[in-house]
């Protein structure tokens, strides 16, 4: 797994570990040319998803992450392959200037791709939907960048499948538009919707749930979790 997590990256995984069980989506994708919101998850190798950039030739992918070292692993692949047209992008609040970088990279038919299933530890809004059974916490800050930007999301998920990789690609919305008067109410459903579609592919493979973040315990009447950046 980690092997291929690195040979994903260097663009050096073969295709023919990888089979899009979506290929029209993939597609219109391409053909549409526009930029694009991808929701990931921890579910499976959440790195496979840098394969659509060998898919989709030119595609450009800007990856957020919360980690202190997006800029070390990028120069880090550059190194290894100065062609790579994947980026990681450290984003622990989104500032007017960084909604500003993204809308642009929207605009010139890039694909932006964040998680949409990590809890934020210290701040963040969250909703609290159904998910296998209890309720969870999930994070808003996913759906409320979709909702700025102002373009196509869609959900990935990658199931490692015997010997394969098995990419799933579904369109989520055409653009997620949240009302001032029922923000709140909207947000929940569609972070309710994502829920119901990543528990589908959870009891597909149990096993390759990586999100050790126990979220279920997570108390709703922590102040923390109801601070928010965004």
């Amino acid at each position: 797994m980690l092997l291929d997590k690195l040979l994903v990256w260097m663009g050096k995984l073969d295709l023919s570990s990888i089979e899009f069980k979506t290929p029209s989506v993939v597609e219109g994708i391409s053909s549409s040319k526009r930029g694009a919101l991808i929701l990931v998850s921890h579910l499976g190798n959440i790195e496979v998803c840098n394969a659509l950039r060998q898919k989709l030739a030119e595609v450009k992918l800007t990856i957020l992450v919360n980690t202190q070292h997006a800029e070390k692993f990028n120069s880090l692949m550059n190194q290894l392959d100065s062609n790579t047209h994947a980026e990681l992008l450290q984003v622990n609040e989104l500032s007017p200037a960084t909604a500003m970088m993204l809308s642009e990279r929207i605009e010139n038919g890039e694909l932006i791709v964040i998680a949409g299933d990590r809890t934020p530890e210290h701040a963040g809004r969250i909703s609290n939907v159904s998910f296998l059974g209890h309720k969870a916490p999930l994070p808003q800050g996913a759906f409320i960048l979709a909702s700025l930007l102002k373009c196509p999301v869609y959900l990935l998920f990658c199931l490692k499948q015997q010997n394969k990789y098995a990419i799933y690609v579904e369109l989520f919305s055409e653009r997620l538009i949240f009302s001032r008067k029922t923000r709140q109410q909207e947000l929940d459903i569609s972070i309710q919707k994502y829920a119901r579609r990543l528990e589908h592919y959870c009891m597909e493979a149990p096993l390759q749930w990586y999100n050790f973040f126990s979220f279920w315990h997570k108390s709703t009447d922590n102040p923390s979790l109801k601070k928010t950046k965004m």
